[in-house]
């Protein structure tokens, strides 16, 4: 009878994945693994603690690497609150950062667009002056069709 007719029985499934964990299955790939597929890994075997390794004051959300070089090692990763997580990355500063410059680049572009109205004054009323003549006779024209 084939394999493939043949019921399995619960313990007889149980082997057979056994068997086929870790480096024994076709598909283990070792430290080449990808990033997301190397933290669903790390879960499976780190226990998620109730609050942030480092401020243990929040919840733990993020599991975030320590060293920078992504491998098979479970020490090698910690569970962080998101605070916590963008502080050690240092992507907190530069979010701030990126704030302040946004802010300087708003007004410095009020003051030059101001400028450059000042200076063209005369080309910016002609330039309205066309657009509303434009529009005009294409209302107008609308007008007739109807």
């Amino acid at each position: 009878m084939p394999l493939s007719k043949k019921k399995l029985t619960y313990e007889h499934k149980m082997k057979i994945g056994k068997a086929n964990l870790g480096k024994k299955n076709g598909m283990w790939k070792g430290n080449n693994v990808g990033y997301f597929p190397l933290h669903e890994w790390i879960k499976k075997r780190k226990p998620k603690p109730k609050f942030c390794e480092k401020c243990k004051i929040r919840k733990s959300y993020d599991l975030a690497n320590i060293s920078g070089n992504y491998k098979r090692d479970v020490n090698d990763f910690e569970y962080l609150c998101r605070k916590c997580h963008m502080n050690e990355d240092g992507r907190l500063k530069k979010l701030q950062g990126f704030n302040d410059n946004k802010r300087i680049n708003a007004e410095e572009k009020k003051k030059r667009y101001k400028i450059y109205c000042q200076k063209n004054r005369e080309k910016i009323r002609l330039k309205y002056k066309r657009w509303y003549e434009k529009n005009k006779i294409k209302k107008l024209n609308k007008g007739k069709q109807k």
